[in-house]
């Protein structure tokens, strides 16, 4: 495995399942009842339960992941870039649905996303 994040799950008995990584910083994961997203650096991997990759989508270079959340609507990822802020949201099966953006006053990070289970 090359160097960055690594994701590992694990069962119920806290028996190692499969591990993930090597594409970049780790900022997050959420998980849906049938896959886990992960964010690392500039890419949004989706994996089933079982590890294997269902598809990665790539952020522009300039962005730096910071959340992501998941739900039943799709999956949520708050990225930066410089003072601009972004919140987009996909689909579960990788597609780009909208993207909401505004400025801050500093070069801060989204720190947390959350997806509404209503």
């Amino acid at each position: 495995m090359s160097r960055g994040a690594a994701y590992r799950k694990y069962d119920s008995a806290g028996n190692a399942l499969w591990t993930m990584g090597g594409f970049g910083p780790g900022f997050g994961v959420a998980a849906d009842t049938t896959a886990v997203y992960m964010v690392g650096g500039v890419i949004l991997p989706k994996y089933s339960d079982g590890g294997s990759e269902l598809w990665t989508r790539a952020l522009q270079r300039e962005y730096t992941t910071a959340a992501v959340a998941a739900d039943a609507a799709g999956v949520y990822a708050a990225v930066r870039a410089g003072f601009r802020h972004f919140l987009a949201k996909y689909s579960s099966d990788g597609s780009q649905l909208w993207t909401q953006q505004w400025d801050a006053p500093s070069q801060g990070i989204s720190l947390a996303v959350a997806g509404d289970r209503r």
